[in-house]
């Protein structure tokens, strides 16, 4: 399942996130036997399941534990048919960040809502798995960035507000490359670091 780094130049949940040495698969509860579907499956992984099984795979809403070499990583409640998750659910990871959405083929896929009270919010689209489409993040001092997402960060046509350097609030309006937006005059990151968009 995917790692979450939150390293201190990252504004962003999930904007580190990690994969390590992993592949999606099938994880089975060592009590029933029952298999769920999971993104970036490592060895130590395992699930607890609480619902149905059905041919050997997680049927119906119930409620799941992800865990990593004994520790849960994440725990959730959701509709599974087939073993993979689909529909509406939501889940918790163990640093506290919240996600509800929509899932479709076990991946998050249309309106999403994560959180996490000490690093920011995003509401908006998600497809296959990740930010992409559009959406608004805000941070926990209010500064926010509102448009297109790619690929977990912004991309595109988007809109950044936040707190500037002399105490008072700057608007950046334009066009976004993974994160980063430069007019020419003036440069700002959002979700990433000023060293990763090649600022000084």
């Amino acid at each position: 399942m995917f790692r979450y780094v939150f390293a201190p130049a990252c504004a962003l949940l999930f904007c580190c996130v990690v994969p390590v040495c992993a592949e999606d698969g099938w994880i089975a509860d060592e009590k029933s036997g029952c298999k769920l579907w999971a993104r970036n499956v490592e060895p130590g992984d395992s699930v607890i399941w609480n619902g149905g099984c059905k041919n050997g795979l997680a049927e119906g809403r119930a409620t799941y534990q992800f865990m990593s070499n004994g520790k849960w990583i994440w725990k959730g409640e959701a509709e599974f048919h087939e073993g993979k998750r689909e529909g509406r659910g939501s889940a918790v990871n163990a640093d506290g960040v919240h996600i509800e959405g929509d899932y479709r083929g076990g991946v998050l896929n249309g309106r999403v809502i994560e959180s996490d009270a000490e690093i920011g919010r995003y509401v908006g689209e998600y497809r296959n798995g990740e930010r992409n489409g559009t959406g608004r993040y805000t941070y926990g001092n209010g500064d926010y960035y509102e448009g297109a997402f790619r690929d977990g960060l912004p991309n595109g046509a988007g809109t950044f507000k936040g707190h500037n350097n002399v105490g008072g609030i700057s608007l950046y309006a334009g066009d976004w490359r993974d994160g980063c937006f430069d007019d020419g005059d003036r440069t700002v990151a959002v979700l990433r670091s000023r060293e990763e968009c090649g600022f000084k």
